[in-house]
């Protein structure tokens, strides 16, 4: 445990560097700040260094070499993550890899090995799960406020990030293999589920190419035109096992994610259970609003807000990207474990594959990996 300031290096300078991740260790100059850059794109490298400090590297492995680097920020594209984190571990630095923790459940399980092998942190993102909303969701599902969970419905659909005009990079990658809505968007109602609901034991899907050519609409790709290679829509039915009052039981999730919705009214996630029903209409307000319908019990049978419950330490907590950042920092500076565990990742990478392989296959099958809450969650509650 140290008190000292978190010295950081970032892997890759794209569009969430510059968005989210760089301004979040700018506000956080006590606890952080970086000192090491890598990028292919020698322009970005320059721009981040200028704007944001740390030096720059021309390859990976000099980073890597760079004593005064405690940790690594893997944001490269998904296909790079593993490799990355693995380099990153062998080389003593403590990680956290943007979604997904690889590119396969063997590479991930590579990656988990390494790290407890090095007694090193390794944070996985998203960090929806130590969201303040998620926390609070988390807690009302546990303690049956809304009886026994039956099933549940998630969403998060946009037209994808050739149509996002707040976009600063080239969003081929995106519609590649390795990518796609479900890496890029179902992976966080996947890990919000999961923290809720446990883990999926079972699925099917369908999956397909709706819109197979796109035109980017802003940003230094705009007017390009991207040829669709990955499934563009999938549409998933999930199988949990849920505790009940004569013993376990299952409950199902609907998830979709896809790139062919412009706007939807719809909440992203709603949880029904045997006495009520709970919505999050966005994940992205800070807020993170909870409605609450009751109608068992002698419920009001109408739609109440839920005020915040009982706070959980964890530094920045509404910023819904450069949480995962903040609490890597805040486990180096602590001695406590993280939250946002690997193995609960890799269980999301599982699902997110077998989606895609049941959309083919036509087919229900069987999750092999599973994931335990962290026992640490008590550390970390006020």
């Amino acid at each position: 445990m140290t008190a000292a300031r978190v010295r950081v290096g970032v892997v890759g300078c794209g569009d969430i560097a510059f968005r989210r991740y760089l301004p979040g260790f700018a506000e956080i100059p006590d606890q952080a700040e970086v000192v090491a850059l890598h990028d292919p794109d020698g322009a970005r490298m320059a721009a981040a260094a200028a704007q944001y400090g740390g030096r720059s590297y021309g390859s990976l492995e000099e980073l890597l070499s760079a004593p005064d680097v405690d940790a690594v920020l893997n944001l490269t594209p998904p296909r790079l993550h593993g490799p990355v984190t693995l380099s990153a571990l062998r080389a003593g630095k403590h990680v956290m890899v943007e979604k997904p923790i690889a590119g396969t459940v063997a590479e991930a399980d590579v990656v988990i090995t390494e790290a407890a092998a090095r007694n090193l942190v390794l944070v996985c993102a998203p960090a929806i799960a130590i969201n303040a909303f998620m926390v609070d969701v988390r807690r009302l599902v546990h303690q049956g406020a809304i009886g026994e969970i039956t099933h549940s419905r998630a969403q998060l659909a946009t037209f994808g990030p050739a149509a996002w005009l707040e976009y600063t990079s080239d969003p081929t990658w995106f519609y590649q293999r390795g990518a796609g809505p479900l890496v890029d968007l179902g992976v966080y109602m996947l890990h919000a589920l999961t923290e809720v609901l446990g883990p999926v034991r079972r699925l099917s899907a369908f999956g397909a190419i709706s819109i197979p050519t796109r035109t980017v609409l802003a940003g230094p790709a705009q007017g390009k035109e991207i040829s669709v290679e990955i499934e563009d829509n999938i549409q998933a039915l999930l199988e949990f096992e849920v505790p009940g009052k004569h013993g376990p039981r299952p409950a199902f999730a609907h998830l979709d994610a896809s790139y062919c919705s412009w706007a939807t009214p719809g909440p992203m996630i709603e949880i029904y259970g045997s006495e009520g029903v709970l919505v999050v209409d966005n994940i992205y307000d800070e807020r993170g609003a909870i409605r609450l319908w009751r109608g068992g019990k002698g419920g009001p049978r109408a739609w109440e807000m839920v005020p915040p419950l009982s706070p959980i330490s964890i530094p920045n907590r509404g910023k819904h990207i450069f949480a995962g950042a903040s609490h890597l920092v805040a486990c180096l500076r602590t001695g406590r474990a993280p939250l946002l565990s690997a193995e609960h990742a890799r269980h999301v990478l599982e699902v997110m594959l077998l989606a895609t392989e049941a959309a083919h296959s036509r087919t229900t099958l069987d999750t092999k990996t599973t994931f335990a809450y962290p026992k640490q969650w008590g550390a970390w509650e006020d």
